[in-house]
């Protein structure tokens, strides 16, 4: 779908929620870095709220990641049910990419 000129995507629609919610719920592991829209205003909060709930009933290994995206989960569901938060969004995804960062090089023995 294209979003028309003028016009801004601020949440994701409900097929789309169901979708992803049915394959998250699915998974053994599970990392959600983003919320999906502007969840601070109730208007276009259904889908982040969707996945928070979804996230929280996986059975496996959670991941959040990014300081917005735990405000989001934390304003949807038990954020005490979730494996693991991670303030740095960003440097959690360059983790997993592999990058090496420095705070984490420092801490390496040689």
């Amino acid at each position: 779908m294209t979003v028309p000129a003028g016009w801004a995507a601020l949440d994701i629609g409900p097929l789309t929620s169901d979708a992803f919610s049915k394959t998250i719920k699915q998974s053994k592991t599970v990392f959600w870095n983003g919320p999906m829209g502007v969840f601070e205003d109730d208007r276009f909060a259904a889908g982040s709220g969707s996945i928070a709930r979804a996230v929280e009933q996986v059975s496996g290994l959670t991941v959040i990641a990014g300081g917005d995206t735990i405000e989001a989960a934390k304003k949807y569901c038990d954020i005490g049910k979730i494996t693991h938060l991670s303030l740095a969004g960003g440097a959690t995804l360059e983790f997993l990419a592999g990058k090496k960062l420095p705070a984490l090089e420092m801490l390496r023995k040689e």
